[in-house]
């Protein structure tokens, strides 16, 4: 007969080294974890190996210890139950202590800069009012500008017409001048060109 190519122990350190690798252990897999074997053989002797650990486990939980043992062991126990339930507590006062340490600086902290934030909120608020106020000032001014713009613009067109009017005039007095000077030349040629009394027959005449 053929000498099996693996011992039962590499099957069984395969099939472990598996389970520690949270894998499925089948035969084949053991096959593949050792480079080489029949899958059906190295299934068998994982699964006789399982078993035999079970029965081992079944056998020590039949087992009994003598009573002072049992009391011993009770005794311990309910010892350490004391002592673990004391670290525990122990243990959870100084977590909820931590906890609650943390948990109020936590809230200083969230409170200062909540009040950091609410300044840089006031002081925005105020610098939009200013530059609110600032706008309708220079609305305001805009408007009162438009205004005068156009009250200039209507002075403008009041003084081109005035300055129109005053031109007609102007016109019309050097018009009138020029025939009064002319009427007055006329006069004088006349006057110039009339006989001269004789001063003699003016004081006979008398």
């Amino acid at each position: 007969m053929r000498k099996p190519t693996y011992e039962k122990s590499e099957i069984i350190e395969a099939a472990q080294e598996l389970q520690r690798s949270n894998k499925s252990v089948t035969g084949y897999a053991i096959c593949k974890s050792l480079g080489g074997g029949r899958p059906q053989r190295l299934e068998e002797v994982w699964k006789t190996y399982l078993l035999e650990q079970q029965l081992k486990d079944e056998s020590v939980a039949d087992e009994h210890l003598s009573s002072d043992m049992e009391q011993s062991l009770e005794s311990l126990s309910n010892e350490l139950t004391t002592k673990l339930r004391r670290s525990l507590l122990g243990f959870e006062r100084k977590l909820n202590d931590q906890a609650s340490s943390r948990i109020e600086k936590q809230h200083k902290q969230n409170m200062e800069h909540l009040a950091a934030l609410q300044e840089k909120l006031d002081d925005a608020n105020s610098i939009i009012n200013h530059q609110e106020n600032s706008l309708e000032q220079l609305l305001s001014e805009k408007q009162s500008y438009i205004e005068r713009e156009h009250t200039i613009h209507n002075l403008e067109k009041k003084l081109i017409k005035v300055t129109s009017e005053r031109d007609s005039y102007v016109c019309r007095l050097e018009d009138k001048d020029a025939i009064i000077n002319e009427q007055a030349a006329r006069i004088n040629a006349l006057l110039n060109n009339a006989p001269q009394p004789n001063h003699k027959e003016l004081l006979v005449d008398s």
